[in-house]
């Protein structure tokens, strides 16, 4: 009786380099001739996959509801035919009715497309781009861009607004100090929402803060949790974000000068949370929990209390939103006279584009005729 000769396994060589994507390591045991084929076409569609964020691959899956719709009710396939001249004219007449009939936003149905253009690469052999080369429907969605109204530019948050708003909100519950908290540290961190906040109910899991991201020192040496009283420095470790190409994550930091306690400082509403719930502060749950342990404060709240203090200092609300928040620790960097470099760095922008996060002070113009009449 012949012994059976198990299948050669195929040598590969794993990657040299540190692996810090969640891609999960396939199992080289188990790849033999007889599978490969199947492990390499597998392997592949989810690297195309891992193209994308986790966030952006939610974003493109529930964008596509409204397509499938748009198919099913015309009794179509999902995915286009070969006919450019057809697709195209489907996809305009897809714009217009879900534009103008159904007032979509022109930035929500081109988030659409581009889901549509990575489904038909995922689930074609050809791969082919559905939006390449198609003038009509790039002069539709402008068409649609311009028939809709401008998105109003929204107010920066003052220090008088913030101080306001924190006043309001620093009260007695632990969801009043949270929310406190909240607003303090996207002021001073120039947070994006997504980093410590749900919007609708979701969280970006790979980028809202963590308790765990947290830490406390006192002249550069860390501190536990229960001496933080005792600290003078507030750490945080932002994990993800979209500007962070090299997937590093950035750690950012506030000082509390010994002897000064303002009541707008996050270290100061650290403290009083501190006091209330230790346990809050340690684990890998989002660190803007409510008092249930399982609601992230929302962005809906957040709106609710900077336009509650907007009114009370005689301002129109609908000025004021959680992008204000951002808007407004830029605007005080500036004001205080930080560089341009130190302001992009501490907002995480690769660009020049923080300049329109700038709202500048009357002051700025003091003196520009005699300035200007000065020169010979």
């Amino acid at each position: 009786m012949l012994m059976e000769t198990p299948e050669p396994l195929v040598p590969v060589a794993p990657a040299a380099r540190k692996n810090r994507s969640a891609f999960p390591v396939p199992n080289f045991t188990q790849f033999t001739l007889s599978n490969k084929d199947s492990t390499c076409a597998q392997g592949a569609v989810s690297l195309l996959l891992h193209r994308l964020t986790p966030g952006s691959q939610v974003t493109y899956k529930y964008s596509l509801r409204r397509w499938c719709l748009w198919r099913r009710i015309r009794g179509k396939p999902v995915l286009l035919s070969e006919d450019n001249d057809a697709e195209e004219t489907d996809m305009m007449e897809f714009v217009y009715y879900f534009g103008v009939v159904l007032g979509y936003a022109h930035s929500t149905l081109k988030v659409t497309l581009f889901a549509l253009r990575y489904a038909h690469i995922l689930g074609s052999t050809s791969g082919r781009d559905i939006i390449k080369d198609k003038l009509r429907l790039k002069l539709t969605l402008l068409g649609l861009k311009r028939l809709q109204s401008s998105p109003t530019r929204k107010y920066a948050v003052s220090v008088q607004m913030l101080k306001a708003v924190i006043a309001e909100q620093r009260g007695p519950t632990w969801d009043q100090i949270m929310l406190a908290l909240a607003i303090s540290m996207a002021f001073f961190f120039l947070l994006r929402a997504s980093e410590y906040i749900s919007k609708d109910g979701k969280v970006h899991t790979e980028k809202i803060l963590l308790a765990d991201d947290l830490s406390i020192y006192k002249k550069g040496v860390l501190l536990p949790w229960d001496q933080i009283n005792q600290a003078d420095e507030l750490v945080i470790n932002l994990r993800g974000s979209k500007t962070d190409v090299y997937n590093e994550g950035n750690k950012l930091n506030l000082t509390l000068t010994p002897g000064t306690e303002p009541l707008e400082h996050p270290l100061v509403l650290l403290r009083l949370a501190y006091a209330m719930k230790p346990a809050a502060f340690q684990g890998e749950h989002p660190f803007f929990t409510k008092d249930d342990n399982k609601t992230v404060i929302s962005r809906a709240e957040v709106n609710k209390a900077l336009k509650s203090a907007a009114l009370k200092l005689g301002l129109d609300p609908d000025d004021h939103t959680t992008h204000s928040l951002r808007a407004g620790g830029a605007t005080a960097l500036w004001r205080a006279g930080w560089s341009p470099p130190k302001i992009k760095r501490r907002g995480r922008w690769l660009s020049d584009c923080w300049l329109i996060y700038i709202w500048p002070g009357r002051e700025e113009a003091d003196g520009i005729v005699e300035d200007v009449l000065a020169l010979n």
